[in-house]
């Protein structure tokens, strides 16, 4: 691929995600860190991280409001237009350094006559400076470790995705999953671990998100009143109360035990594992949310790993296990989504033998359509913490080649197999289309893009295009053939040629409206009324 279409394109993922707002650009200079300390010992250290949370969740109407408001200030017209005034990264690096410096008792007193909001909102825009300024941007390979580091802030974290996900996978595919030689009773083992069921810790999560799915008005932030919940009060009408308040105290944290951990990371902007596991944070009797993001994050992947802890105490292979599930889920999502199109004939492979009497299979999924062949193989691996925090290139590297560049030859080399065994579900087939699918997307970047340029003149001559996705890109391209009146593989072409470097997710919410499948809706209506019974209890 020409070297300027890489740095093109890679130049536009890179903008799509820089678009906070930042102290220089209001005033054309950038406040020293002893002067951010000063502002931080400013205020009262709970009041000011309560703010920070609810900025975390501000409505729409609310940003529009506060970037009406600070417009006129700006000396580049340009960020009025491309820029949001917080987001989530300026947010959570800005609690990290109330965190590290704050205190209950403040030090100083402001002098602008600004207000309580405003004084905030300049600290904010102060430390957003200070994220560019941990990273050394002068040059293609840091740009990319900064997109490493920084995947986390673009992971989908929709609520309704998790909730379908957890559901078909738990509770469906992995209850079903007997005859298989790497099954495990997932939830017979979770409860004797943790004391309560799956179940309740998806009801529990669930209505702890209802604190934030609406979001926070600009007035509500404005009026600096308590916020949060009394978990004592907010759980009185369910009939679990007693399980998900353990529930909601496992996952909260205090000033105190977040402190040293603030102190230890504050030069990585990126590192927020720990609010990862603990994503509620406890001020005097109330429990606030630090970020929606952080809550859905628990919903599933925090659900991922309570079973895999608790399979681990028990001696059992837990992500053997999740690897079978997680290609029924894939495979499930595709075959429903084929049965879904009205306007184009696809035809849906299930994985089949390639020769009688072995136990070599092919690749997991396949969508025909004409001559067109779409194969899907999966891997459900993740991504590592030290990629996502460390921007680890060779760990980065090596998990890429096995959930990636490995899963795509290994479909290449099921296909030629098929071929070659003449099964017949391939005829006439002249473009194929592979893609490996992993449970986290690896970030878009020119060095993995270069390292399937390569393996691409080792493949069949049928194969015409190749890439990695993540499940909610899957979902994406499911979403796609259940609906569109184009084809998927048109969908791809055009995703590829002018947005290679926005994952598929990305690449839709930015130009598309996301609408669920009849299938995923199906799966959500069955979940939710799980979810309401544990709770509340039968109708």
């Amino acid at each position: 691929m020409d070297n300027s279409f890489q740095k093109r394109h890679f130049a536009s993922r890179y903008n799509y995600m820089s678009t906070w707002l930042t102290y220089s650009q209001l005033f054309n200079r950038k406040a020293s860190k002893e002067e951010i300390i000063a502002d931080i010992q400013r205020f009262e250290l709970s009041e000011a991280l309560i703010i920070l949370a609810k900025f975390s969740v501000l409505d729409e109407e609310g940003k529009r409001k506060l970037m009406e408001y600070l417009g006129p200030q700006m000396r580049n017209q340009f960020f009025v237009r491309n820029t949001e005034p917080v987001v989530l990264i300026t947010v959570l690096y800005s609690f990290k350094w109330f965190l590290a410096y704050g205190t209950e008792n403040p030090k100083y007193a402001f002098t602008t006559g600004q207000s309580k909001l405003d004084n905030l909102l300049t600290t904010i825009l102060k430390i957003a400076d200070l994220i560019e300024a941990e990273t050394d941007n002068t040059n293609d390979i840091n740009i990319e470790d900064q997109i490493l580091k920084a995947s986390l802030f673009s992971l989908p974290g929709e609520m309704d995705q998790g909730i379908i996900r957890q559901h078909l996978m738990f509770e469906d595919i992995a209850r079903k999953a007997e005859d298989s030689n790497s099954y495990i009773d997932i939830h017979s083992i979770f409860e004797r671990e943790y004391g309560y069921s799956i179940k309740q810790y998806v009801s529990t999560v669930f209505s702890l998100e209802q604190l934030v799915v609406q979001g926070v008005t600009l007035e509500n932030l404005t009026s600096f009143r308590p916020w949060g919940i009394k978990p004592s009060m907010y759980f009185n009408e369910s009939q679990m109360k007693d399980t998900a308040l353990k529930i909601t105290e496992e996952l909260s944290t205090n000033i105190d035990l977040l402190r040293n951990w603030a102190k230890k990371t504050l030069n990585n902007p990126y590192d927020y594992e720990q609010l990862l596991k603990t994503p509620l944070l406890k001020v005097n009797e109330f429990i606030i949310p630090i970020s929606d993001a952080f809550i859905q994050q628990a919903l599933f992947d925090g659900l991922y790993f309570k079973i895999d802890t608790a399979c681990k105490n028990n001696k059992k292979d837990f992500p053997q296990f999740f690897g079978e599930i997680f290609e029924k889920y894939v495979q499930r999502v595709l075959q429903s989504s084929v049965g879904e199109s009205e306007k184009l004939n696809y035809q849906y492979i299930n994985e089949f033998l390639l020769k009688d009497k072995t136990n070599d299979w092919s690749s997991d999924a396949f969508v025909k359509l004409g001559k067109s062949l779409l194969i899907v193989e999966c891997k459900s691996g993740r991504i590592l913490k030290e990629t996502k925090v460390s921007a680890d290139r060779k760990k980065g590297n090596d998990k890429f080649k096995i959930y990636a560049s490995e899963a795509i030859r290994q479909a290449n080399d099921a296909y030629k197999a098929a071929l070659q065994h003449k099964s017949g579900k391939f005829e006439q087939v002249e473009q194929v289309t592979i893609i490996s699918v992993s449970m986290q997307s690896f970030p878009k970047l020119p060095s993995y893009n270069q390292m399937l340029e390569q393996l691409k003149l080792e493949l069949h001559s049928h194969v015409k295009i190749i890439d990695y996705v993540g499940l909610s890109d899957l979902e994406i391209l499911a979403s796609v053939i259940s609906q569109n009146d184009s084809s998927v593989f048109s969908y791809i072409e055009s995703k590829k040629a002018n947005n290679e470097y926005l994952s598929y997710y990305e690449f839709h919410s930015e130009f598309h409206t996301n609408e669920l499948t009849k299938f995923f809706n199906e799966v959500l209506n069955t979940a939710n009324a799980a979810i309401t019974e544990t709770f509340f209890g039968p109708p």
